[in-house]
């Protein structure tokens, strides 16, 4: 009797024991196809990141102001000396070239040209109180509403596009201001000679007069 229980009991352990291999063995082909699409997912790769973009170009230093003649910039040191028929419109600015610098933290290559002037300049007039020149002023001679001696300022809001031949972006997009500073002009307008003639003063480019005038007269004796 207890041959058979021992062998009852033998073949049942048996079994389970089949039983527990066989069900690990599912598990296990369960959990393949999961494996393989883990691994799958995780080898997919990331969708085109476009295109890598540097640094825009820039520029370094200064715009001058140049004097009525084209050539003289205005400076800090002491204020620039008008005639009696200058007008601000005369001023002019400086080439780029002169004053600024083409630069690229990339290395880029400058374009030709690589520094061009942008529209709408910003042109500022004042008095020395510190009253803007209207636009029809600016186009008038000082001395119509400035005395000998009288201080003006100007400065300058200049645009500049500056572009790169290679690299990318070949310029910012929009233009970069420079500020020219803000310089002293001095106003000189010198009494003009005139002539006196018989208590009468004549300037002497209103020429002498040809007609009669009254005026003092001595009796000669």
């Amino acid at each position: 009797m207890l041959g058979i229980i021992s062998h009852v009991n033998k073949t049942g352990f048996g079994r389970r024991k089949a039983l527990s291999a066989r069900a690990w063995s599912m598990g296990l082909l369960l959990a393949l196809p999961g494996v393989m699409i883990s691994s799958t997912a995780y080898a997919v790769l990331s969708g085109s990141t476009g295109v890598i973009t540097g640094s825009a170009p820039t520029a370094t230093g200064t715009v001058s102001i140049l004097m009525p003649d084209g050539t003289t910039p205005l400076t800090s040191t002491l204020p620039a000396v008008l005639g009696r028929t200058t007008t601000p419109d005369q001023f002019t600015l400086a080439p780029l070239t002169t004053g600024l610098v083409f630069a690229d933290a990339d290395g880029d290559t400058p374009a030709n040209p690589s520094l061009t002037l942008s529209p709408a300049v910003t042109w500022v007039w004042t008095k020395s109180n510190g009253t803007p020149l209207t636009p029809a002023q600016r186009a008038q001679p000082f001395s119509t509403y400035l005395v000998d001696g009288d201080i003006a300022e100007v400065s300058a809001m200049v645009p500049v596009t500056i572009t790169s031949s290679t690299g990318m972006p070949l310029t910012l997009g929009t233009p970069t201001l420079f500020n020219t500073g803000v310089f002293q002009v001095k106003v000189s307008i010198p009494v003009l000679p005139t002539l006196q003639v018989n208590g009468h003063q004549f300037a002497l480019s209103s020429g002498f007069p040809k007609t009669g005038f009254v005026g003092r007269h001595s009796n000669c004796g």
